[in-house]
Formats: C-alpha cells, structure tokens, sequence
C-alpha cells in the first residue's frame, strides 16, 4: 500500500509506522531491558537513559518489490 498508494495514503501509513516503532521501544525500555548483576543476577535494575533509537530509511528496490519504507532499531 506504502509503494502503489497516493501521498496522503503515505503519510499516513509512515504516521502509524512511526507510532508503532515509538511505542514497542517505550514497551521495550518499560518492561523488558533490565541489567542482572550480583551472584547469579539475583539484583535486577532498569538500564539509565535511552536504550534502542529508531533510524527510517527508504530504498528502492528493482521490480517486483518497488519502492520500500524500512526501520532499523540502533542500540547503544
């Protein structure tokens, strides 16, 4: 739909994609990072700061796959 849409059907696609990606590292940051340490891991804390940053990128790719909207996800 991204690729064949018109630019509103675009902008709107890239909205939502950028909301979900936003969400799933606050999720990820919120609920799943965590640093173990002492004997065996038994102290749990949460990481300081921001863990994971989106980056967009569009390609294009020869046919049949055309144009491509992509998210990579860099850590520190």
């Amino acid at each position: 739909m991204w690729a064949l849409g018109e630019e509103e059907t675009r902008l709107v696609i890239e909205a939502a994609h950028e909301r979900a990606i936003v969400r799933v590292l606050e999720w990820i940051e919120d609920e799943v990072a965590v640093i173990r340490y002492g004997k065996d891991g038994v102290y749990r804390v949460r990481p300081p700061g921001a863990l994971v940053a989106p980056r967009a990128s569009a390609t294009t790719r020869p046919a049949p796959a055309g144009p491509c909207s992509t998210s990579v996800c860099c850590c520190r």
